[in-house]
Order: C-alpha cells, then sequence, then structure tokens
C-alpha cells in the first residue's frame, strides 16, 4: 500500500510538497501520536448513514483495525482503502474488525463508499477531533493552501471548516482489550501500512 506514483506532486507541484513533507519531519509532529503499547483513545463516530460507531463498538466483536485516511480527494488513500477491500476478508477471517476514519463528511464519504463497493464503514471524523486525539492532526502551512486549491485540494470546502487541518495518514491494529500492538505513522502521505503486515499483526494477536 505504497503508491508512491499516485500523489500531490502530479501537477508539478513536487517542490512545494517536498519542502512540505521536509518542514512537518523536521518539526517530528507524530512523536506525540498513538502507538504500540498505548492505550488506542475512545471514540464514537457516525458513518457515511449517520449510524453512531463507538471503539467499544468495534473492540466488542474482537481486535480491530483502524485506518485514519485525509478523504475521498487524496489518490493514494484511494489505492490504500482499495487495498483493505481485498484484504477485508482475511481480516474477518482473522476475527477482527475495520474502521477507516476519514474528515470528510457523509455526501464524499458515501460517495467513496459506493464508488469502491466498500463492505466496512468510513468513519466522519468531521473535526479531526478523534484524529487529534491519535496525535495525528496538523495545520497546513498557508504558503501551501494557494497549491492545494489550484490542484483541486479546497480543504476547506471538503472539510466544512476553514482551518486547513490534515491527518497524518496512519494505520493501529488494536487488540481485543484495547491496546495498540501495531502502528503505521508516516508523515509522508504515500507511505501506507502494507495489508500484509496488517495480515501479520493481526495473526500474531491470535498466537
Amino acid at each position: 500500500m505504497q503508491p508512491s506514483s499516485s500523489n500531490d506532486n502530479a501537477t508539478g507541484s513536487a517542490g512545494p510538497v517536498e519542502r512540505l513533507l521536509d518542514r512537518l519531519a523536521s518539526l517530528r509532529i507524530t512523536d506525540d501520536a498513538v502507538g504500540p503499547g498505548d492505550a488506542a483513545p475512545d471514540f464514537c463516530l457516525p458513518n457515511t448513514t449517520g449510524e453512531l460507531i463507538g471503539l467499544d463498538d468495534l473492540l466488542a466483536k474482537g481486535p480491530t483495525v483502524i485506518s485514519f485516511i485525509r478523504g475521498e480527494w487524496c489518490p493514494v488513500c484511494q489505492s490504500e482503502v482499495d487495498g483493505l477491500r481485498e484484504i477485508y476478508g482475511q481480516i474477518r477471517e482473522a476475527g477482527a474488525e475495520l474502521a477507516v476514519v476519514t474528515p470528510e463528511g457523509g455526501t464524499q464519504s458515501a460517495k467513496l463508499r459506493r464508488e469502491k463497493a466498500l463492505p466496512f464503514d468510513l468513519l466522519c471524523d468531521l473535526d479531526l477531533g478523534v484524529s487529534a486525539t491519535y496525535g495525528l492532526v496538523f495545520r497546513l502551512p498557508e504558503d501551501m493552501h494557494e497549491t492545494y486549491v489550484s490542484i483541486g485540494r479546497d480543504l476547506p470546502a471538503r472539510y466544512g471548516h476553514d482551518g486547513w487541518l490534515l491527518p497524518v495518514p496512519a494505520t493501529y491494529v488494536v487488540d481485543a482489550g484495547g491496546i495498540v500492538r501495531a502502528a503505521h505513522v508516516d508523515v509522508d502521505y504515500r507511505e501506507r501500512m502494507a495489508p500484509d503486515a496488517i495480515i501479520a499483526a493481526l495473526e500474531n494477536l491470535r498466537r
């Protein structure tokens, strides 16, 4: 799940985007992100039909994979949910659940779920509050706003607020007791937890 050829640089913005990634890495913004051994922060979020889904609801059924994405507008996130769809049967066979958390509202999330024929929930973290509790939120620098709008990434229009906030993409494998046993958090949005690594982490929980 590392599709480096599909990213925000596709329209010639390689310089600004790479500078942003370098800046984020230097700021070490993920140093306080939830990681292995931590208790997964609780949440309760609406899915695409408005039903509230809590982490405790998911964990009551077994271990849970939680994936934080940037939204339907992000090609790398689309590739990631494709990969998650392909291994969803294996996730369920391992006795686990899957939830994908997105900052976008029900309209965009429902579109993504429908077009991708996703068999799992997309949970709408509209104010990025849950993403923040996991230590995954950063503010996009002002000098990047025009660049993002020019390539069709108008985040205020997408997210419904003008904070210019983005989540760092992340994947967590949480055991039934609510403890994170595996995590992948990377400010480089092109790098995602590989499907086989997710399955391996779930298999480790069964041993």
